[in-house]
């Protein structure tokens, strides 16, 4: 038949937009069918009917070049066949929309080259691995991560980096010397030599301004009686 399947990149649904806005067309039109009891054909024929935006032909027309009559009134002339040529058109509205978008684009495209060393977005974290190829026909690219296996990854999934993944850090896979560690310890430890006759002081510590002894709250709390009714 002459058909060619083209897959979009994983986890990255802007890539398949044309499917995505699809699958929310036929959402919209079966609520709308069951709100409103119209029969899912009469309503498809009418969507084909309908011109696409910036194009002024239906999906009919450019299929069968000619409108399908619907339940909707129509004159017999404007049934009649007329070939449309939408090729020019559609990639005149493609190319002013990719220019629309390149404007507010916050990141440009990038390349990769087979071997680069690069970070991979995996949810909110990022793993090191190395372009092992690009697929042809959009930005995806294979990528080997570094703790094994291959990932398939739109562009807006991947990032230079400066680390090369084949080389790992030395504190990784360097084994833990216990008897070696406590070594270098001791040796910068400094001697302390303990005096076997030490002798004891006796040391006054001045009291603390601004509190009160025992005997001094009782001789407050004294002269503070009503000396009327003394407390027995």
């Amino acid at each position: 038949m002459g058909s060619v399947i083209k897959t979009s990149s994983p986890e990255y649904a802007r890539s398949n937009g044309l499917a995505e806005k699809g699958v929310h067309i036929a959402k919209q039109m079966l609520k709308k069918c069951s709100d409103s009891g119209t029969h899912i054909l009469d309503a498809l024929k009418e969507y084909n009917n309908t011109p696409l935006t910036g194009m002024n032909v239906s999906p009919a027309e450019i299929l069968m070049s000619r409108k399908c009559r619907t339940l909707v009134p129509i004159l017999n002339k404007n049934l009649e066949p007329k070939v449309v040529k939408v090729k020019q058109v559609l990639k005149r509205l493609q190319d002013k929309v990719k220019s629309q978008h390149d404007l507010h684009a916050n990141r440009k495209p990038v390349n990769f080259s087979q071997g680069d060393s690069v970070v991979v977005r995996r949810g909110k974290k990022w793993q090191k691995g190395n372009i092992v190829r690009k697929l042809s026909g959009n930005r995806s690219y294979v990528v080997e991560l570094l703790g094994g296996g291959q990932l398939r990854r739109n562009t807006w999934h991947l990032k230079h980096s400066s680390t090369k993944p084949d080389r790992v850090d030395a504190r990784e896979n360097k084994e833990i010397d216990a008897d070696a560690i406590l070594a270098n310890i001791r040796a910068g430890e400094k001697k302390v030599t303990i005096n076997p006759n030490p002798t004891v002081r006796a040391v006054s510590v001045p009291a603390a301004q601004g509190l009160m002894t025992f005997e001094s709250r009782q001789k407050t709390r004294f002269w503070a009686e009503d000396p009327k009714n003394p407390i027995v």
